[in-house]
This record gives C-alpha cells, sequence and structure tokens, in this order.
C-alpha cells in the first residue's frame, strides 16, 4: 500500500500498482470501526464479488488492487460500493452508461 496509486472515494480507499507476478490480483483489508463480525464479512463479500466478477475482468493489464472500506461503506448499498469500485478502476466502455 506504500507503492502505486491512491484514490479515494466516499467509501472506499483503492491502492493499485503494477503486478510483479503478471496477473492481477486483488486483497480486501476490512477494518473493524466497531462493527460486528457479520457485518464485516457481509462487506467483504461483497466487494470480493465485485472485484471477481466486475474489476478484474476489465482490467488491461496485471494490477495489484488492495480495497480498504471506510466507515461509511458498512451501511452502503451494494450497488454504491459497485458503483465506486468499478467506475474508480475500470475505463467506461463506449456507448454504456454506468
Amino acid at each position: 500500500m506504500t507503492q502505486g496509486k491512491r484514490r479515494r472515494t466516499d467509501h472506499l480507499d483503492l491502492f493499485t500498482r503494477p503486478s510483479p507476478v503478471g496477473s492481477s490480483r486483488l486483497t480486501i483489508i476490512v477494518p473493524r470501526y466497531k462493527e460486528t463480525a457479520v457485518k464485516r464479512n457481509r462487506l467483504r463479500r461483497r466487494l470480493r464479488e465485485i472485484g471477481r466478477r466486475q474489476v478484474l475482468p476489465a482490467l488491461a493489464g496485471p494490477i495489484d488492487i488492495a480495497v480498504r472500506p471506510r466507515p461509511a461503506a458498512y451501511v452502503a448499498s451494494f450497488e454504491t460500493l459497485r458503483r465506486e469500485f468499478v467506475g474508480s478502476l475500470c475505463p467506461p466502455l463506449p456507448g454504456l452508461a454506468s
């Protein structure tokens, strides 16, 4: 997280850097923020699913991505998290609305 670029949204901190292994990787770091394990695991599953289905397949090259949700992410909807995560890392496709 000390190397590469950082992007901040209202609900997420995203860290990226070129991958040294030749394939894209995703890691999700969910801080406690005095939330229960159930809420932390739900947030982790949501972010992992967004990354697996929409972010990793759309990347142009091998990139390491670290995602750290901010406290507001615990109450954000799935659609809000998806919009911020995908919109921050993936280029928009011509002719498609996000």
